[in-house]
C-alpha cells in the first residue's frame, strides 16, 4: 500500500535497484519529434549507464521510436506493440512481438521466430491458449491472478 505522500522513484533509481530483474519499457508518444527523441535517448543512456541492455526490452506501438534506437542504439533489445495485421512485418524487424492477444491466433505463423508476448491478457482461459500455442508470456493487469499460468 502506497503512502498518499510517497515518492515515486526514478527509472535510473528502479534499474540501479533491481538490476537482477528484466524489464519491459514502454515509450509512449504521440508524435516523434525533438522531445521525443531526448526522451528515447535518455531512456537509452540510462539502460546503458546501470548495465541492463541484456535486461531491457524496448517496447513502444510508435514505429519510429524504434526505428531511432535500432539506428543509434543498435545492440538494445526492441519489441514492437501492435493491433493490426498489417504492422506483422514491422515485429519481425524486433526482437520481441507484442500483439494484441485477440490477434494473435491470426499472425502466430507470421511470427513465430519471435519471442511472442501479448497483451492485455486478464482471463486466465486467454493465458492457458496462449502458453499452449507458444507465447513466452502475457502482459496483464491482474499479475496476481495469472502467476503460475506462464512457468
Amino acid at each position: 500500500k502506497l503512502e498518499t505522500n510517497a515518492r515515486i522513484p526514478r527509472l535510473d533509481e528502479v534499474l540501479s535497484r533491481f538490476k537482477e530483474h528484466n524489464f519491459f519499457i514502454e515509450i509512449k508518444i504521440e508524435k516523434f519529434g525533438s522531445k521525443e527523441i531526448k526522451l528515447t535517448e535518455d531512456v537509452a543512456e540510462m539502460i546503458i549507464d546501470n548495465d541492463m541492455k541484456e535486461r531491457v526490452v524496448l517496447i513502444s506501438f510508435e514505429k519510429q521510436v524504434l526505428k531511432y534506437i535500432h539506428d543509434h542504439y543498435d545492440d538494445m533489445i526492441t519489441g514492437l506493440d501492435f493491433e493490426s495485421p498489417e504492422d506483422v512485418q514491422y515485429a519481425l524487424e524486433t526482437d520481441v512481438a507484442l500483439p494484441y492477444h485477440g490477434l494473435v491466433d491470426d499472425v502466430f505463423e507470421q511470427i513465430s521466430m519471435k519471442q511472442i508476448i501479448p497483451w492485455t491478457v486478464d482471463s486466465q482461459e486467454i493465458a492457458k491458449h496462449l502458453k499452449e500455442i507458444g507465447c513466452k508470456g502475457i502482459i496483464t493487469n491482474v499479475g496476481e491472478r495469472m502467476i503460475g499460468l506462464m512457468e
